[in-house]
């Protein structure tokens, strides 16, 4: 558990993973190429009802059914070796670009399916069986929550612009959880699905000493009675989380969050803030940065100064900059690159 807030991990248990292998060898005795366990037990979100799903790889077969050991509901899911092979393909390299998105663009069902096996934990019955790429898939699920945090930043934007708090509220509240969900996904704690999502920010490294804030902000009451004024307040603060971790997931964090030390403190009254209205989108062949009916394209130097808008002054900014990205950035470089940015209205600056 990283903080004070977190959960005790479950996953499944060595008599699970043998209850798990003696099924799959008595329905699948021959043509079996691989099986793994599955679900919320495999990345240690299992509670005291999980079932225990598991996915077989058969050379020809696909079925699912439902078995009984010990009291104990067990999911067999059986998919064709070909089936299993066109999935793995499909994930080998990040390919989602300006013009095609169709590996992002996956529906519901079938992205579950790819998380799910990407994270599946082998049993021990045959020799190592290669599924969807993990890195790739979770450079998929941060393009999915980026885009998902800038659709939904545009109708509390239009929201708020008719004088419309339930609809700006409500955009926002599932914002934050789509840039937890892209947060987290650069940490490769992948899952689909709404119903983990705090236990898993209560154990990540990164969002844990925040959980207090988090909770906050997606659970504190605002009161009917003067709802008007205090939305957009809250609706702004809830944007700029969501805006900021979607930043960090698409820059520092794309190969693995593992040399993030923290997430940068959101400064008020210091230098430039990323407005909270827009999104940092990653493809494969360049960013994006996606805003009510605007989208800016960005270089990689662009799009990581972005990101470190976070309040911090242009010297700090500068030195972050130089020390990470390119060590031979000036000073009045960085600056005229943050008047770009304003220039664009993707950047507030305090006193203008």
């Amino acid at each position: 558990m990283s903080n004070e807030y977190g959960i005790e991990d479950r996953f499944f248990t060595s008599r699970d993973s043998g209850e798990a292998v003696s099924l799959v060898e008595r329905t699948h005795p021959h043509g079996c190429e691989g099986a793994f366990i599955i679900g919320s037990l495999s990345v240690g979100l299992g509670h005291a009802e999980s079932d225990l799903d598991i996915v077989a790889v058969h050379r020809t077969s696909e079925s699912a059914r439902q078995h009984v050991a010990h009291g104990r509901r067990l999911d067999l899911t059986t998919v064709s070796l070909a089936s299993w092979q066109r999935l793995a393909e499909r994930m080998a390299r990040y390919a989602v670009t300006r013009t095609d998105r169709a590996q992002g663009s996956l529906d519901r069902a079938e992205m579950t399916r790819t998380v799910r096996y990407a994270m599946g934990a082998a049993l021990p019955l045959h020799g190592a069986l290669p599924g969807p790429d993990r890195d790739v898939v979770a450079k998929v699920m941060i393009y999915r929550n980026a885009y998902e945090v800038g659709v939904l930043l545009e109708d509390a934007h239009g929201a708020l612009a008719i004088g419309d708090p339930y609809t700006a509220l409500l955009a926002t509240h599932d914002a934050v959880k789509a840039g937890l969900d892209a947060l987290l996904s650069a940490e490769r704690d992948l899952y689909i699905g709404p119903k983990f999502l705090l236990r898993r920010a209560a154990r990540s490294r990164l969002l844990g000493p925040l959980f207090p804030t988090l909770w906050e902000l997606l659970h504190e009451p605002v009161p009917l009675d003067g709802l008007a004024e205090r939305a957009e307040a809250v609706v702004r603060r809830r944007a700029s989380l969501a805006v900021a971790l979607v930043a960090v997931a698409t820059t520092d964090g794309w190969d693995g969050a593992a040399d993030i030390e923290r997430l940068r403190p959101r400064r008020l009254g210091g230098g430039p803030l990323q407005d909270p209205f827009h999104s940092l989108i990653r493809f494969a062949d360049g960013f994006v940065l996606a805003g009510p009916n605007v989208a800016y394209d960005l270089n990689e130097h662009m799009a990581r100064l972005w990101s470190m808008c976070t309040g911090a002054t242009v010297t700090e900014i500068h030195g972050e900059f130089a020390q990470w990205v390119d060590g031979e950035v000036t000073p009045h470089e960085v600056g005229e690159a943050l008047e770009a940015l304003a220039a664009m209205g993707v950047v507030e600056t305090p006193g203008r």
